[in-house]
């Protein structure tokens, strides 16, 4: 993921670092629903600018984040095509390759 400006304020953005491990908590970030997997407990998801965060513009950012199967319900009850929420990205550098895991840990808001 590529990131124009990171943050406001230290708040919206928490990075802690351990051994072999980078954990990177975003608070409120918008994001577009493109897909979800009720069974698979995931979503496609595109990130997208807001007062907090701000990305970059030249094409859309896809990510697949790992979603709870309530989390889906109620996105798809609300018929919601964004939604505002907290992200975490852990990035596991154990081995030669770098592994990102990515999941929704709250929705603040289903628009």
């Amino acid at each position: 993921m590529v990131f124009n400006k990171l943050e406001i304020g230290e708040k919206h953005v928490k990075i802690m670092t351990k051994r072999n491990k980078q954990i990177v908590d975003y608070r409120l970030i918008s994001l577009k629903v493109k897909d979800v997997n009720v069974n698979q407990e995931w979503a496609m998801l595109e990130l997208l600018s807001n007062e907090y965060h701000s990305f970059e513009n030249n094409r859309p950012i896809a990510i697949r984040a790992a979603v709870s199967r309530e989390q889906i319900k109620n996105i798809k009850d609300a018929k919601a095509s964004q939604i505002e929420a907290d992200l975490q990205v852990v990035i596991n550098t154990r081995n030669n390759i770098p592994q990102v895991q990515t999941k929704i840990v709250r929705i603040a808001k289903y628009i």
